[in-house]
């Protein structure tokens, strides 16, 4: 689920980013670690990635009835200097993201912070949560963790909600149709840090493309190269595919019942 995963991570961090209070600190993978772009300041941020993809029961690689979780981290964090050793003994200093036990109003800005990438995400006028229906159908079951120390039993100002989605399939090669895919990437292309990813899974998509349909259909079924033509849709000779305008049936010798 390549593409179609990475799109739908792209749609929510975009279609979520400056309409919550954490303003612009939502990120997805391509964005360089937390630490090193806060201020030192606490701030609301929301980190966005899928963790679980799942299909059931299905053939081929190319799954049409896959299951996604798309995971969510709502903190209030902020980014602090740590003394660390490297190489030969050598000191530095490292940034990492520290996030404190939570309190009345920390609880206040998570809870609006939860409502506010919901409202989002389901704003008919936001294009990028449009994109992100396009892709997901169908959501389901949604949970929300409290992000607990184990050891102490303290309580963080973080939570994590995580998403069961239904996706659209990943288009396989040689599928003519991948209208809403490459909607998708045309999106994300006009926005400059994903330009070039952009580009690269456009091309992927007519990967493919050379194939004759019965090769198509072996490549979906994942199958051995004589199947297709066990099943009826492979030429005799598995060679190229020729079409046929008209054909004449030449019966020899006695039909039964007639005289």
């Amino acid at each position: 689920m390549g593409v179609v995963r990475q799109l739908i991570q792209i749609a929510f961090t975009e279609a979520v980013r400056g309409r919550t209070i954490a303003g612009d600190a939502v990120h997805d993978s391509l964005i360089k670690a937390l630490p090193q772009i806060m201020d030192g300041e606490t701030h609301p941020v929301i980190a966005v990635s899928i963790e679980d993809c799942v299909s059931d029961n299905a053939s081929g690689l190319f799954r049409t009835d896959t299951s996604m979780t798309l995971m969510l981290q709502l903190a209030i964090a902020k980014s602090v200097t740590v003394p660390v050793t490297i190489g030969q003994g050598e000191n530095a200093v490292t940034t990492a993201l520290e996030i404190g036990d939570t309190d009345a109003a920390l609880e206040a800005a998570l809870n609006l912070l939860d409502r506010q990438w919901r409202i989002a995400l389901s704003d008919p006028n936001n294009a990028w949560a449009e994109l992100f229906r396009l892709l997901v159908p169908t959501v389901g079951k949604v949970s929300d963790i409290r992000l607990t120390d184990p050891e102490t039993g303290r309580k963080h100002a973080a939570r994590i909600v995580e998403i069961a989605i239904e996706p659209i399939a990943e288009p396989y090669p040689g599928q003519g149709d991948t209208e809403i895919v490459r909607q998708g990437l045309e999106q994300v292309a006009a926005v400059p840090d994903y330009a070039d990813l952009a580009a690269i899974f456009s091309d992927s998509l007519d990967a493919g493309a050379d194939l004759y349909l019965w090769q198509v259909v072996q490549g979906r079924l994942l199958s051995t190269a004589p199947v297709p033509a066990l099943i009826g849709v492979g030429t005799p000779d598995d060679g190229q595919e020729v079409l046929i305008s008209d054909a004449t049936l030449e019966i020899g010798g006695q039909i039964e019942g007639q005289a």
